[in-house]
């Protein structure tokens, strides 16, 4: 599927940064540095590299607590360091926007390809990498991402959404923060 839409093939995502980052945000907010009540939205902007690396990050808008922004850069840096945009090629720029309330979380990222045939083709492709995910991954932690998880493409844009309720996100991050 991959090789015949001219997609890179992701490789094994490296889920250590992700988890990383979930037991300091745990450990943040356990000691009252880190608000994560009420209604949360923000965007970062970073520069894709060739090999996928997240560069030049920046939060272009922000509500919520402060230190959000420090805590979105680094979900950023391990969004980078996990390999999971690595199947992006030929994408130069990424909006990431991440939305939390009382009862979801809600993350989109975007990315602009050079067409609008480029653009369907890749979403058709992701959208079968996610049903493939799911089957491969089936009984274990990661199904719950696949199944949370669609694509879609508006003009040369592509967007990855991810949306859960926030009480089953809540577990999941307090059983990834205890597995530290």
């Amino acid at each position: 599927m991959a090789a015949e839409n001219n997609v890179k093939r992701p490789k094994e995502i490296n889920t250590r940064p992700f988890k990383d980052l979930l037991a300091a945000a745990k450990k943040m907010r356990d000691e009252k540095k880190l608000n994560l009540d009420g209604v949360i939205e923000l965007t970062v902007e970073a520069d894709r590299a060739p090999d996928g690396k997240l560069t030049n990050a920046k939060v272009s808008d922000k509500r919520g607590d402060k230190t959000l922004e420090r805590v979105a850069l680094e979900f950023i840096a391990a969004l980078s360091d996990s390999g999971v945009l690595d199947f992006l090629e030929g994408t130069t720029h990424l909006k990431v926007t991440v939305r939390l309330d009382s009862s979801n979380v809600e993350v989109v990222a975007a990315t602009e390809v050079d067409s609008e045939d480029r653009a369907r083709q890749l979403e058709r492709t992701f959208g079968g990498m996610i049903v493939l995910g799911r089957i491969v991954k089936r009984g274990q932690d990661e199904e719950v991402y696949y199944n949370h998880t669609q694509v879609s493409s508006k003009e040369k844009e592509v967007s990855v959404k991810f949306s859960m309720p926030r009480a089953e996100m809540g577990a999941m991050l307090s059983k990834y923060a205890s597995e530290k």
